[in-house]
């Protein structure tokens, strides 16, 4: 029993800790970075963990009092000094399991936090797209090649990206198009036939604001290999990516002028 509870705390630990982690991304990419929590996260880990464990304790207590056998009347006196020691030692066990759980998960979320949040400079940030109605933000290498639609020739625009910032988005979530020179004219979902397979992509109609042409831009994000228009989805994809490195982060787009 003791070891079950052991186990299941350590596992609880470190499903507190995942979500420890999602939870500040997504506190940040929300605030922009500017919530207090930025800053206090190691005491919003401790008390995220001191609800949990102290749940368990609770519960331990609880289940081991409603389903202990009760011993006979004529052992009760006799063994009343040993079930007090007994209780005393268990707390004591319960403590200190509980403490060794905080102190193993809180460095492990430290570890993951540095992970997080290390600088990675591979390429010189802040690079010039040879389309102007791409926005140029983050750290990123360029490639485009013809792609046609409908018989239609547009420009496939291919981005890798790379962590530069600590506490900055890998990806340009509100950065899209370029707005200095592009008018949003309207925004809606579709899907685009790419590499033989159906994928959803956001569709942006543009006006350019010194010859006032039109024009579509479809994008979706991009990471080993899976496909998505959701940002939320993309930034989990980050947590991956910001933690292996392996694969690049991608923002592919399609430019149709007209």
């Amino acid at each position: 029993m003791k070891i079950l509870v052991i186990l299941s705390g350590a596992l609880l630990g470190i499903i507190t800790n995942w979500i420890r982690v999602l939870g500040l991304i997504y506190i940040g990419y929300w605030s922009e970075m500017k919530s207090p929590l930025m800053n206090e996260h190691d005491n919003y880990g401790f008390l995220l963990f001191f609800i949990v464990i102290s749940s368990v304790i609770f519960l331990v207590n609880w289940l081991s009092k409603k389903y202990s056998l009760p011993l006979k009347p004529s052992l009760k006196e006799n063994n009343s000094y040993i079930s007090n020691r007994v209780s005393v030692s268990g707390i004591g066990l319960k403590l200190l399991v509980t403490f060794s759980i905080i102190l193993a998960t809180s460095y492990i979320s430290n570890q993951n936090l540095k992970s997080l949040l290390v600088t990675k400079v591979e390429n010189s940030s802040g690079n010039a797209s040879t389309y102007n109605v791409l926005a140029n933000f983050g750290d990123f290498t360029e490639y485009s090649s013809d792609y046609f639609i409908d018989k239609k020739k547009c420009t496939l625009i291919s981005r890798s990206y790379n962590f530069t910032t600590p506490g900055e988005n890998v990806l340009p979530y509100r950065n899209i198009h370029n707005q200095d020179n592009f008018q949003e004219l309207r925004t809606s979902s579709t899907s685009l036939n790419y590499l033989s397979s159906n994928i959803d992509v956001k569709h942006i109609k543009l006006r350019d604001k010194s010859t006032r042409r039109q024009s579509e831009l479809l994008y979706w994000y991009e990471y080993n290999g899976y496909h998505t228009s959701n940002k939320y989805i993309a930034k989990l994809f980050e947590i991956s990516y910001l933690l292996q490195t392996q694969s690049k982060m991608k923002l592919n787009a399609v430019w149709c002028s007209k």
